[in-house]
């Protein structure tokens, strides 16, 4: 008798590990969905590596993926294409591509792999010094909602940074528009 209590003790421990892990996967996914509907125009989703800092600022939200980056950029890309009324601009820290391998193992993989997404995607992209988009992001939590999903990855300057935009009216029509309103005046 103790022999099969101690191998059901061990499965149920194995399936409540399993369950755990699996509702972690589900909890980001759950958050994210519920708050991308309500997301647009100058709001930004961050997709950080295990280090970004959950900063004390109010608009900043930050949930936890224990996943790798490259997976949840993929769920969040995918997402945020399905959802329709919002497009993107990425931005990706200069400091990424000059990181060589001996420095940070696997670095060179993950740059290719985020690239690879965002070009699968079609957004546009844009690079920057680290602090130049953090400053720009900063600078808009004043006024406009960010949301940061931290990943498990463990490796420097890797966050990719979403910038939302309309995206059933870009710039083009707007100048249109504001051009046809100053000639009708």
């Amino acid at each position: 008798m103790k022999k099969g209590y101690r191998y059901a003790v061990g499965l149920c421990v194995i399936l409540a590990v399993l369950l755990f892990c699996g509702c972690a996967t589900q909890d980001y996914k759950d958050k994210f969905n519920r708050k991308l509907p309500v997301m647009g125009k100058n709001n930004w989703i961050i997709v950080s590596d295990s280090a970004y800092p959950a900063k004390r600022v109010n608009g900043i939200e930050t949930i936890a993926a224990d996943q790798p980056l490259t997976s949840v950029l993929d769920y969040v890309l995918e997402n945020i294409d399905d959802a329709g009324h919002a497009g993107v601009t990425a931005w990706i820290s200069s400091e990424l591509e000059n990181i060589p391998d001996r420095d940070a193992i696997g670095i060179g993989d993950i740059y290719q792999e985020i690239w690879r997404l965002l070009n699968e995607a079609k957004v546009i992209t844009k690079t920057a010094l680290e602090q130049e988009i953090l400053k720009k992001i900063e600078a808009e939590a004043e006024d406009y909602n960010i949301l940061v999903i931290k990943s498990n990855t463990q490796l420097p300057y890797t966050s990719v940074y979403l910038q939302l935009d309309c995206r059933y009216w870009d710039e083009a029509r707007e100048k249109r528009l504001r051009d046809a309103l100053r000639t009708s005046e």
